[in-house]
This record gives C-alpha cells, sequence and structure tokens, in this order.
C-alpha cells in the first residue's frame, strides 16, 4: 500500500511539473500554447535581458520585438531545445557569439531585422537593416535547408564568390539596398530553386557576363536604383534584358545613368550601335 502511495505521488508530481512547465510564461513575455507547439512573444519595455526562466518546455518559438536586449548566448537558448523560430527585431545586439546556435539544432530560422550589427560569426544569419559591409565566405556554409535569404539594407560593397555555394535550397534572395558595386560571375550558378533575386538599389554599372546563366527559367529579377552604364561592357546584361523581359519586374525602369547622351534611356531598347558593339 505504501509503495502504491509513493508510485502515486511521483506520478502526480511529475504530472503538476509538465503542466506548469507547459504554462509558464518569463516576466514581461506573453505566451500561447498548443499541446505539440508554445510561442513567446516579449514586446513590452524595460526587457534589458534574454529571459532565463519560465519558457514553456515545447517553446517553439521566441520573438523578441523593440527592446534594449543586448546580448543573446548560447546558454540563454539552452532553455529551449526545440525552437525552431527565433526573432529579434529591434533590439541593441551589437554581436553574436560563434556558439549561439550549438542548443538549438531545430532552428530553421533567424531573424535579426533592424540592429546594430557589423559582423557576423561564421555558422549564423542575418536579415535586413544592419551595417554590414564585408561577409565571412563560409557565413552560411551549413545552412543546407535555407529558403529566404534577406540582407537588404547593409552596406554590403561586395560578395565573395563562394558564399551562397551551399544553400542549394534558396528560393528568395533579398540584395537590395545596399552599396554593392560589382558582382562575382559565379555567385548564383548553384541556385538553381531562386524565384526571386532583387539587387535594386544599389551601385552596380554593370553586370559579369554569365552571372545569370543556368538560373532557374522563371526567377523574378529587379534590378531598377543602379546607375547603369550603357557602354560596351553593358553587352551582356542589355541581350539577357531583351531575351528575358518576362523574368525582370519594372523592365522599364532599368535605364542608363552614363553617358549623358543615354541617360535615362531603358536599357533594353538600346542598339548594338549605341552600345558600340557588334553582333556576331
Amino acid at each position: 500500500m505504501k509503495l502504491l502511495l509513493l508510485v502515486t505521488f511521483i506520478a502526480l508530481a511529475e504530472f503538476d511539473y509538465k503542466r506548469s512547465s507547459a504554462y509558464s510564461c518569463p516576466d514581461r513575455c506573453s505566451c500561447s500554447s498548443e499541446p505539440s507547439a508554445a510561442e513567446v512573444v516579449c514586446s513590452k519595455g524595460g526587457l534589458t535581458d534574454f529571459p532565463r526562466t519560465g519558457f514553456p518546455a515545447n517553446t517553439t518559438l521566441i520573438s523578441i520585438q523593440s527592446t534594449h536586449l543586448s546580448s543573446v548566448t548560447a546558454g540563454d537558448l539552452s532553455a529551449v531545445p526545440f525552437l525552431n523560430k527565433l526573432q529579434l527585431y529591434h533590439t541593441n545586439l551589437a554581436n553574436l557569439s560563434s556558439d549561439l546556435l550549438v542548443s538549438v539544432s531545430h532552428l530553421d530560422t533567424l531573424d535579426l531585422t533592424g540592429n546594430k550589427l557589423a559582423k557576423l560569426p561564421a555558422n549564423t544569419l542575418d536579415l535586413d537593416g544592419n551595417s554590414l559591409q564585408e561577409l565571412h565566405a563560409d557565413v552560411f556554409r551549413n545552412l543546407h535547408h535555407l529558403e529566404t535569404l534577406n540582407l537588404a539594407g547593409n552596406k554590403l560593397i561586395t560578395l565573395k564568390p563562394q558564399l551562397f555555394a551551399h544553400n542549394l535550397q534558396l528560393k528568395y534572395l533579398y540584395l537590395q539596398e545596399n552599396q554593392l558595386q560589382d558582382l562575382p560571375v559565379n555567385l548564383l550558378h548553384r541556385l538553381q530553386n531562386l524565384e526571386l533575386l532583387l539587387l535594386n538599389q544599389n551601385q552596380l554599372r554593370h553586370l559579369p557576363a554569365g552571372l545569370l546563366d543556368g538560373v532557374n527559367p522563371s526567377v523574378q529579377i529587379i534590378l531598377t536604383g543602379n546607375p547603369w552604364e550603357c557602354d560596351g561592357k553593358m553587352e551582356y546584361l542589355w541581350k539577357w534584358l531583351t531575351s528575358h523581359r518576362q523574368n525582370v519586374l519594372f523592365e522599364t525602369e532599368v535605364t542608363c545613368d552614363n553617358p549623358k547622351a543615354l541617360k535615362n534611356q531603358q536599357v533594353s531598347s538600346l542598339t548594338d550601335s549605341q552600345l558600340g558593339v557588334r553582333l556576331q
């Protein structure tokens, strides 16, 4: 009889622990929970540290928004081993530790929009609105299932040739509103699944011959807002535009910036004599 009571007590205690864990919630956050997943949103003023306790055991999403969070560590995330989406919007993050994601093996989305990051360690992901000037060649190497990558609104001037070589599932690539001046010819060559490429509002004057060869035939591209130099080096983009107009969004707005005689003229409407090239 005593043994039965002891077993019953242990079972009830374990049930009570699991129930309290499932319905717990960190301070200054709100939680919504279902049997298989829980979401935690922290957007209340005054939050300066990543919550250390209170996460439901089955937390799959954490969203921390518009706070004064200054750092996140691998130890912080060890409390949520089933996390698959982490959003840290408009906080004060300036650095990320290289082992940040070591304890969250289920993570498939890391959104760091609107922070103060100036560089990334080699195994993490960034999104728009930071101050990134350069990306390490291996920064996305382990993200084999990555489908969306948003690097818009940074200060990137150029990109390493093998930057996306391991992201073969990439579908949406946002590079707009940077300071890109040139692109490696083989940057996109392995991205057979690419559906959308945004290169608008950069400092591109030409595209290297072959850049778009072999990409998904139905890819959609935006190229507006670049200072296109309409000379002989424009031949590749000019030919690609004239034969792929259906792939280019706002194609009529892809216009020459130089020379002055061709300023604001639609690139795809140019003639070979205007570009100074000979057609074979």
